[in-house]
């Protein structure tokens, strides 16, 4: 935005005749602060208004313009200051530029500084009538003892020092540059109140019902302070705590709901002129309404904890997270266990022979808190810690689901499905194994399959031979073989295959994918003898042996294979 011609008047400062209706004009912006020059414009214009001239709203005049630009075809900077003055209502304009704005905080010290310039143009002549700049400087290593900051603590407890500090700041520069401009002839006698800053907790918000937005005054001692939030409400008073320090407070309650109001805060003589204040550090949001309730919310229990999960429509923006209460009564009782931002929790703060109850309370960023979805008896009780034994056969499809020891062998005939549940743990004693000739499902992508030795024995593994698998999200450790997959087809996806003599080992015609799995800790990671199957997006590492080729006509690829004593061992070039 350029800056109007400067002419400037010839007479001395005692005989310039000053306009008595002025209009601040939007500032240029010299700095990288996006916000610089239109936050010191407004911050002075507040404080113009206590001086003796008729001072016109910023919001007016940004109208005016509009207007007057569109109309015309040129920008306000172009045309004459009476043809600006004519247009807005006005016999002055001041204009402003802020050449310096800088914030350094590192720990609780903190340099800032800000520099600006304003100018006034009589409408009548044309001619620049007063100039005036300056600058602040703060070197600091915590707020001082002001009556700003003393605002602002009696407001929040937890206030932003760095907001403090930069409001503090831009209200200084505006003050001495006000001071500096002369007052016109004639005054009348009874001036404005004068009010020095307004703060506000509005950056504590949205607020919830409950809550309370709380806004401070530091002006003229001894008088009437009020505010307004915008045109939600009106005319909240606000009393002198101590000389010149006015607060105000408004309580929030159910129903309220409004979006995008200023604060807009007066003082006022008994009888006499009325000074009023935009504050410029935010609006006000209050939001009331309660978020929609948590539905299917679901239990799972094992020996060691209780796994809960819910769902909630996408829809909601403001959703901040959900609370989630616990009890061992059904009705009463209830107390928060955490507040989590996904919908699902893990309870692991429980006793062998405990019986849970549990509510999920949904959360917006106001602090409106949902109808709770609550659990039953049955959902919320611990499975029992005694496993129950895996051994013999079976002879039809097979799920299974929570905690098993298995003992010898475990069979699965051709024709036949076994399924191993979400969460479902396997403890194998020495030397027992799983054979699967049908179709072998692990589904653990909601919750860890865990196949391991118990007493630190090594187990047989899994062996599937002719069948075909669909394992995913799983743990499997402490055997002599893992996965063994001899003429098998299918897929093993997600899994950490861990501490074992050979991790997988492959072979025969049937091809098996193997994905995004963990190999590490073992022997041999993976071996690979006469087959097809296809390694990827896979981590190999810290095994004596990653990879180990035989006859393997497959593929291998986008691994990380790294950090074992040997990554790749094969029997031909």
């Amino acid at each position: 935005m350029p800056e109007p011609p400067r002419e400037t008047a010839t007479e001395t400062p005692e005989k310039i005749q000053l306009p008595t209706i002025v209009a601040i004009m939007p500032f240029q912006n010299q700095t990288a602060e996006n916000d610089a020059a239109e936050r010191i414009r407004k911050e002075i214009s507040n404080l113009f208004s206590s001086k003796p001239y008729v001072d016109i709203e910023p919001s007016v005049i940004d109208e005016k313009i509009v207007t007057l630009e569109r109309d015309g075809g040129r920008s306000v900077y172009d045309l004459k200051p009476q043809e600006v003055c004519q247009a807005i209502g006005c016999d002055g304009l001041i204009f402003g530029k802020v050449t310096s704005y800088e914030k350094i905080y590192t720990g609780v010290y903190s340099q800032l500084s800000a520099a600006a310039e304003i100018w006034m143009v009589d409408a009548q002549t044309g001619k620049e009538v007063v100039r005036i700049q300056e600058s602040v400087d703060y070197y600091e290593g915590n707020v001082p003892l002001s009556a700003l900051a003393a605002i602002v603590t009696a407001l929040s407890t937890a206030a932003n020092i760095r907001e403090v500090q930069e409001s503090r700041m831009v209200n200084e520069l505006a003050y001495k540059l006000i001071q500096k401009i002369p007052e016109p002839e004639g005054t009348p006698a009874v001036k404005r109140p004068l009010i020095r800053a307004v703060v506000t907790n509005v950056s504590e918000g949205p607020f919830g019902s409950g809550e309370t937005v709380k806004v401070g005054l530091y002006g003229e001692p001894g008088i009437v302070a009020g505010f307004d939030i915008g045109n939600f409400k009106k005319g909240l008073p606000m009393h002198e705590s101590q000389a010149g320090v006015y607060l105000g407070e408004y309580a929030v309650l159910p129903g309220d709901n409004t979006r995008g109001m200023p604060i807009i805060a007066h003082l006022k003589r008994p009888s006499g002129p009325e000074s009023q204040w935009n504050y410029t550090g935010g609006l006000v949001t209050i939001d009331t309404t309660v978020p929609p309730k948590v539905t299917n919310l679901r239990t799972r229990s094992f020996d060691d904890r209780i796994e809960l999960s819910w769902e909630y429509p996408a829809d909601v923006p403001d959703l901040s997270g959900y609370l989630v209460l616990r009890s061992v009564q059904p009705l009463s009782g209830y107390e928060e266990l955490a507040k989590v931002e996904r919908n699902v929790y893990v309870d692991r703060k429980i006793r062998p022979d405990g019986v849970y109850y549990y509510r999920i309370i949904a959360v917006d960023h106001s602090g409106n808190q949902s109808e709770f979805a609550a659990t039953t008896t049955d959902q919320a009780k611990m499975a029992e810690k005694a496993p129950a034994v895996l051994s013999g056969f079976v002879m039809s499809d097979t799920v299974l689901s929570g905690i098993y020891a298995l003992t010898g062998q475990f069979s699965v005939p051709r024709g036949v499905t076994l399924t191993i549940g979400p969460g479902t743990t396997i403890l194998a004693e020495r030397g027992a194994g799983i054979l699967v000739q049908g179709k072998l499902i692990v589904d653990g992508l909601n919750g860890q399959v865990r196949l391991f030795s118990r007493k630190d024995k090594k187990w047989a593994g899994v062996v599937v031979e002719g069948g075909q698998v669909e394992m995913k999200g799983f743990l499997l450790s402490g055997s002599v073989v893992g996965i063994t997959l001899n003429d098998t087809g299918g897929l093993v996806e997600n899994a950490a295959i861990t501490d074992n003599d050979t991790g997988m080992s492959i072979s025969g015609n049937a091809s098996v994918i193997v994905r995004n799995c963990w190999v590490a800790g073992n022997n041999t990671g993976i071996e690979l003898t006469g087959t097809g199957s296809k390694v990827l997006q896979s981590v190999i590492l810290r095994n004596l042996t990653g990879l180990s080729y035989r006859n393997f006509t497959g593929e291998v690829r986008d691994n990380i294979i790294i950090d074992n004593e040997r990554n790749v061992l094969s029997a031909s070039p």
